[in-house]
């Protein structure tokens, strides 16, 4: 009696001492073992039966499992993205500008059962971004998310017709130079895996400019085009880069732009893999 499992049908050519040649013939699954009984039963063209044998079914290769790197990570949205990619079994590497409050973060998600590491790294300092991106794959393996979202400084907030030369350097490395490093430094990574995925967070600003927000307005039109060119030259390596907007303010228990609902969402682009850039809320939210 054929047990669950999968099944072939094996073929012996007989001859005048016996079987002389086995050859393995088609799987069948036993939600149709009743067709292959029935094949079973029947006698091959040289007088060889086809006994219903185990069929060495090949064992899926088993996924390795791999980080995501939260790039600004708070006890807001990074902690609730930590939470959900922890939760689907990725390591959690969390990079915020200071060493405390790496340390707490990472030490709530440790006690929550999760597997998380703190590194500090101001955006702005490619050499300690490069640094903190290549400790949490030597501590923690090969990062396969890298999600960059750190929350933009008040002074890249000020109107257009008051921002300056001088006011443009801090939203430029922070929203250009930051992102282009950190790409570099996992992309590596993730070609050597065969996967990735790239998400860049932004607020309303990279879909429609603010005059009294110029730095962001300005450094996130060029962080969106970066994405963008990322997400076609990458897409064929199986690598998927894509943009959250969320219009106005993270705010626990909306629906849409509460912190676990944010990461939900980012999960879902994370899996889904369509597009570029995705709406958390209606942009005059």
């Amino acid at each position: 009696m054929a047990t669950e499992g999968t099944y072939a049908l094996r073929t012996m050519t007989l001859g005048s001492k016996g079987p002389e040649v086995q050859q393995d013939g088609l799987c069948a699954d036993l939600a149709v073992v009743g067709k292959v009984r029935e094949i079973a039963e029947r006698r091959g063209p040289t007088g060889g039966m086809l006994p219903l044998v185990d069929c060495p079914t090949p064992e899926a290769p088993r996924k390795t499992m791999t980080t995501i790197a939260i790039i600004g990570a708070g006890p807001g949205l990074g902690v609730a993205v930590a939470r959900r990619f922890g939760r689907a079994g990725f390591d959690v590497a969390l990079i915020t500008r200071t060493t405390d409050r790496a340390r707490t973060l990472s030490a709530d998600l440790a006690g929550e059962g999760l597997t998380a590491r703190g590194f500090a790294a101001d955006v702005r300092d490619p050499k300690a971004l490069e640094a903190a991106l290549d400790a949490a794959t030597a501590t923690l393996g090969p990062i396969e998310v890298m999600q960059y979202s750190p929350v933009p400084q008040r002074e890249f907030m000020r109107p257009v017709l008051e921002t300056t030369p001088a006011d443009l350097v801090g939203p430029i490395e922070f929203s250009v130079y930051g992102p282009v490093v950190a790409v570099h430094q996992v992309l590596p990574g993730m070609r050597a895996l065969g996967r990735g995925t790239i998400l860049f967070v932004n607020g309303g600003t990279a879909a429609v400019p603010h005059p009294d927000r110029a730095g962001t307005s300005l450094a996130f039109a060029a962080e969106s085009a970066y994405g963008h060119l990322l997400h076609g030259v990458l897409a064929d390596e199986g690598i998927h880069v894509a943009q959250l907007v969320i219009p106005g303010a993270i705010s626990p228990g909306h629906p849409r732009k509460d912190p676990a609902a944010l990461a939900e969402t980012i999960w879902n682009i994370h899996q889904d893999r369509h597009g570029y850039r995705h709406f958390a809320d209606d942009l005059d939210s």
